[in-house]
C-alpha cells in the first residue's frame, strides 16, 4: 500500500483525525494540530482511494495500533512523538531520556549550572519534539555540545525504530517490500 514507513506513519496518523462521514470534501477540513510547518504528503493510492470512511479509519488504526506494541517501548514512544503532532507527556519524554542515559549518552555531564544531567538531556528532548521550553531554562542547562549529543541519540534511535518498524510493515503487508 505504502512506499516507505515515513508515508504510512504520515497517513496513519493524519487519517486518525480526520471526521467518518460520507462527505469526502468534508474530511479534508478536519487535520490534527501539528507542531512542525512541513505539510503531510498527498498519497495516491488506488487501493486507498476505494476504502470507505470506516475502513480508511480502521486501517489507519491497525497502524497505529503496530507501533504502540512495538518492542522497545521508548521506539513506539519516540515514533508515537514525531508523528502524533501532540505535545510531548513527561511519562513519554521520561522514557526516552531514560533509554538515552542508561546506553548512549552515559558519559555526558551535567553543565554545573544544572541541578542534573537528566535535566539537561529532558528538555533537549522536550525541544526536539516542538515543545516550548524558555530561553533562561535553556541556557542554564543545555550545552551546545550535549544537546548536538543528544539529537544524535534521538536520530540514532528513530533509525532503529524505522529498521524494525520496517520489518514489521512489510511483513504484515503495509508497505512494499
Amino acid at each position: 500500500m505504502f512506499h516507505s514507513v515515513d508515508q504510512a506513519l504520515h497517513w496513519a496518523y493524519q487519517e486518525r483525525y480526520r471526521l467518518c462521514i460520507k462527505n469526502s470534501s468534508m474530511n479534508m477540513g478536519y487535520l490534527a494540530p501539528r507542531n512542525d510547518e512541513t505539510p503531510a504528503p498527498r498519497i495516491e493510492n488506488p487501493l486507498l482511494s476505494t476504502l470507505s470512511s470506516q475502513e480508511r479509519q480502521l486501517q489507519a488504526a491497525a497502524i497505529i495500533n503496530t507501533v504502540r506494541n512495538l518492542k522497545p517501548q521508548y521506539a513506539a514512544e519516540y515514533l508515537a512523538l514525531k508523528y502524533h503532532y501532540l505535545p510531548p507527556s513527561t511519562k513519554h519524554v521520561r522514557r526516552i531520556t531514560k533509554h538515552l542515559l542508561d546506553t548512549t549518552l552515559k558519559d555526558i555531564r551535567a553543565p554545573s549550572s544544572c541541578p542534573n544531567r537528566h535535566t539537561g538531556v529532558s528538555l533537549t528532548v522536550i525541544q526536539s519534539f516542538g515543545a516550548p521550553v524558555g530561553h533562561a531554562l535553556s541556557r542554564k542547562c543545555i550545552r551546545a555540545s550535549n544537546k548536538q549529543l543528544v539529537l544524535d541519540a534521538l536520530d540514532k534511535l528513530g533509525a532503529t525504530a524505522y529498521i524494525v518498524l520496517k520489518d514489521i510493515f512489510i511483513e504484515k503487508g503495509v508497505i512494499y517490500g
